[in-house]
């Protein structure tokens, strides 16, 4: 409850302002020339088609305002009955920001409509259908903190403004965070404009007075690391946490759980999957901070060919057929040498079969020319194309050609590369990502198989090929629910490079044969890229596009009046590179923390190779410079020679400033700092209207979103 000196003071000031003549907040000229008027007023209990009272004043505002749109709208109200005189459905609606001026007049704040406060259901009302840019509440005591009692559970982002019609002169603006914070209280003069009270209206409900905010997340924010730097390895860099984080310090709220908190004033969920409930009911009250695109894609994980592991490896460039014809070739060339000789001999047919061999193979020295000793004329020529063939072609370019592929070009065996080819094989397709809802009793169910693939094979029914082969993948598909923490991750790798069948909760799936993953980019090259650090397993990167599935993730949070600010510090997060900061952390830190909770030695190898301190180094954006007018600098700025009479030195030369275009009608800065008054934004997000609710009732502690993946 306020104090009665700050009344009696705001009662002094309005007796100067009374005896100045200035004028009132009706009688200011184009003051919503920007807005539609909506005017909202009650009628008397008894006589339905009879208003309560004249209402003058909204006279004068419409003849001073006379291109605004107007809309009347008016409401019945007794304790058994809360009666809209005129569908909510079938107003008009203008292009212009709205603005409404609720007359709650009489005892009202005293009253109540089933056992809740009325005018509460009023402002529930006209926020949810309408969200006008600015409410003017007209009410008998403006001081009483009852006027915004319960504020923040209105889906919309209104901002609340309380007037007196006996004191017009007065507008207030209240801190709906707390009511120990006590209104401000702007004087209308000439100059005054809806700018300054969207902006008293930042200033007093910027700061959330460690109230709670709910958040959606099954594990304690404290137990994360939001640093910009690649340096603690015990807590994670999750950028969804990161951004609520952030703004809890900005805005000074608390972190609650769901369900921890009885008035809290806003919830956040993150990593919610954009599906068609979403977008029908929970967009309907809450408003998306962040979109993330994902793609489905698949990886095979198959054994390291054993003819690789070995000195079989060298003969790999030619086949049998191949050797074996040589082997033939090499006798048939000594035999023909021996025939030669006058005599043969049995160990200089061993000693020739080597050396020819050894030609074949490009050991040659020598000695190599003994061959060509007491031959006759025959033997000369075969040995010379024996030379030439068998040594420079067929083993100097043909057989070092193929080794040198093979080493540096090694062959991959087989393996599906398209969806298609993916079903049709007899390889088993492991799934790990997941979700949790309610109709599946919180527990983990598998993303793909439950969301991604029904909705896709919903969506493209017409096409039976496509629709076969969805089917026929989902029937394929197993998921399994191998745990989040790095134990179970281990256990899970522990199968895979051991060539063991994996485990779990009464499910076996064969990894110690040839095996696919489906799925995320993320969870994909979190797996794969582990299984190649710890080695013992082949992995086969498919490509990006080798499965048309995707689906989208968002942040999201109830739309109130604090979405604006939020969105606000976030787009000011975007800008300054923060929140990509900390994505690329969680990409690459998250294998890191995996090697390091394993007490595997090669996340020193991994730091090294990634070269962290270089590639992860924050990067400062600059930002463009804006250039003011000629005039607004000239009188924001002070003259630097303030006695010109004593004797100036003329500039020769003078060059005109480029940038800076003169205005031809100047008109006169009565805020010469424009930073102290920002104009509030004339097109705010426009509010989804849900469908028309004609006895709505306020929730005191609302969960709005519940389960966004049910």
């Amino acid at each position: 409850m306020f104090t009665e000196e700050i009344k009696i003071l705001v009662g002094f000031i309005l007796v100067l302002h009374f005896s100045s003549a200035t004028p009132s907040l009706w009688t200011i000229p184009d003051l919503f020339s920007a807005n539609s008027l909506h005017f909202v007023i009650r009628y008397e209990n008894n006589s339905i088609g009879a208003s309560d009272q004249e209402l003058s004043d909204f006279n004068t505002l419409i003849k001073n305002n006379p291109y605004s749109a107007i809309l009347f709208h008016h409401f019945l109200l007794s304790p058994s009955q809360l009666l809209i005189l005129s569908r909510l459905d079938m107003l008009f609606r203008s292009q212009t920001p709205l603005v409404t001026f609720l007359h709650l007049s009489g005892d009202i704040l005293l009253e109540t409509y089933s056992g809740a406060p009325a005018h509460v259901l009023l402002q529930n009302i006209v926020i949810t259908y309408f969200n006008p840019q600015f409410i003017f509440q007209h009410c008998e005591d403006p001081w009483n903190p009852i006027n915004y009692w319960k504020y923040h559970i209105h889906s919309g982002t209104s901002k609340l403004i309380l007037t007196n019609f006996y004191k017009p002169q007065i507008v207030l603006t209240p801190c709906v965070i707390s009511d120990l914070v006590s209104p401000t209280a702007l004087m209308v003069t000439t100059d005054f404009s809806l700018s300054q009270l969207a902006l008293s209206w930042n200033s007093l409900n910027n700061n959330l007075l460690k109230r709670d905010i709910e958040v959606d997340s099954g594990s304690r924010l404290d137990n994360f690391d939001c640093s910009v730097n690649f340096s603690n390895l015990k807590m994670g860099t999750p950028t969804g946490i990161c951004r609520i984080l952030f703004l809890s310090g900005v805005h000074n709220f608390s972190i609650v759980g769901r369900t921890q908190s009885n008035n809290s004033m806003s919830i956040f969920y993150h990593n919610s999957i954009f599906d068609d409930y979403v977008y029908k009911v929970v967009l309907g009250y809450s408003d998306v901070f962040k979109f993330v695109y994902r793609r489905i894609q698949f990886s095979v994980v198959t054994h390291v060919r054993a003819e690789f592991q070995g000195m079989y490896a060298f003969l790999l460039p030619f086949s049998v057929q191949v050797w074996v014809t040589l082997f033939i070739f090499c006798i048939l060339v000594t035999v023909l040498v021996q025939l030669s000789k006058g005599k043969i001999v049995t160990v200089a047919v061993l000693d020739d079969l080597i050396i020819i061999i050894s030609v074949l193979l490009g050991q040659t020295n020598g000695n190599s020319l003994k061959l060509f000793c007491n031959r006759n004329t025959i033997a000369a020529p075969i040995l010379t194309v024996w030379l030439l063939a068998g040594y420079y072609i067929i083993t100097n370019n043909l057989y070092t050609g193929e080794i040198f592929s093979y080493l540096t070009a090694t062959k991959g065996p087989a393996v599906p590369t398209s969806l298609a080819q993916l079903v049709d094989s007899n390889l088993p397709i492991l799934t790990r990502s997941s979700i949790t809802t309610k109709s599946s009793g919180n527990h983990q169910i598998s993303t793909l198989i439950m969301s991604i693939i029904p909705s896709f094979m919903q969506k493209f029914e017409n096409n039976s090929k496509l629709f076969a082969v969805c089917s026929k993948l989902k029937n394929k598909l197993q998921f399994m629910d191998i745990g989040t923490t790095f134990r179970d991750i281990l256990r899970l790798l522990t199968y895979i490079i051991n060539s063991k069948p994996a485990t779990y909760s009464n499910t076996t799936f064969p990894t110690e044969r040839t095996f696919a993953v489906m799925d995320d980019m993320v969870n994909i090259k979190f797996l794969t890229e582990l299984i190649k650090i710890y080695g013992g397993r082949l992995v086969i990167d498919g490509k990006e596009d080798n499965t048309p599935f995707n689906f989208i993730t968002i942040d999201t949070g109830y739309s109130n009046f604090l979405s604006p600010v939020f969105q606000k510090t976030l787009s000011h997060l975007e800008a300054m590179g923060l929140a990509e900061r900390w994505a690329n952390l969680e990409d690459s830190k998250t294998i890191a923390m995996q090697l390091y909770h394993s007490k595997n030695a090669r996340y020193r190898w991994y730091f090294s190779r990634n070269d962290f301190h270089e590639r992860n180094k924050i990067q400062i954006r600059e930002e463009i410079p804006i250039p003011f007018e000629s005039k607004t600098l000239s009188e924001s700025e002070p003259d630097k020679n303030p006695n010109p009479d004593k004797n100036p030195k003329p500039d020769k030369n003078p060059k005109p400033d480029k940038n800076l275009k003169p205005n031809k009608n100047p008109k006169p800065n009565k805020n010469p700092k424009p930073d102290k008054n920002p104009k509030p934004d004339k097109n705010p997000k426009p509010h989804k209207n849900p469908k028309p609710d004609n006895n709505p009732k306020p929730d005191n502690n609302p969960n709005p979103l519940g389960n966004s993946s049910d």
